[in-house]
């Protein structure tokens, strides 16, 4: 079972210049970033992912591959492919697309290959509020790398 590691930066920041910073560095593959009542989340690089197409859920997890056909409860399994992930405390962050109703509902079929939802659970997760940030990450030198980045902006 692997964990996250966390480390908190509290001090003066702004937020969206710090995703913008974040989003533009090297340090991740790919990302999703969230903002709420001017807080942010940023989730960074891959751990694991579930994605659900029009008649398969497929996730992907540390080189394991899984692929089920769709049930008529979709999110019941994508919860349960996301229980497998090796992870602790883990958040997951994505998105659904507005067919994504259709499918629950019965409705008209979606053309296949097109992903009805998207989630993943990322190596590094960034919270970011103007007075604090916690750095949750399953890589000590991303951490620090990203630590870096933040101080340098303080």
């Amino acid at each position: 079972m692997h964990h996250y590691h966390e480390l908190e930066i509290p001090g003066r920041f702004d937020p969206l210049a710090l995703v913008a910073a974040l989003s533009d560095s090297d340090l991740f593959s790919s990302h999703v970033v969230y903002e709420r009542d001017n807080q942010w989340w940023f989730a960074g690089a891959v751990f694991g992912e579930v994605v659900v197409e029009p008649t398969v859920v497929r996730s992907s997890c540390q080189g394991r591959q899984t692929a089920v056909e769709r049930s008529p409860h979709p999110l019941r399994q994508v919860g349960d492919l996301l229980a497998t992930f090796p992870l602790a405390d883990w958040h997951a962050y994505g998105w659904v697309c507005f067919e994504f109703a259709y499918a629950l509902a019965g409705g008209p079929r979606v053309a296949e290959g097109r992903p009805l939802l998207h989630v993943m659970v990322p190596r590094t997760e960034i919270w970011l509020r103007t007075d604090h940030v916690l750095i949750r990450g399953t890589d000590d030198l991303v951490i620090g790398s990203v630590r870096d980045l933040i101080t340098g902006f303080a």
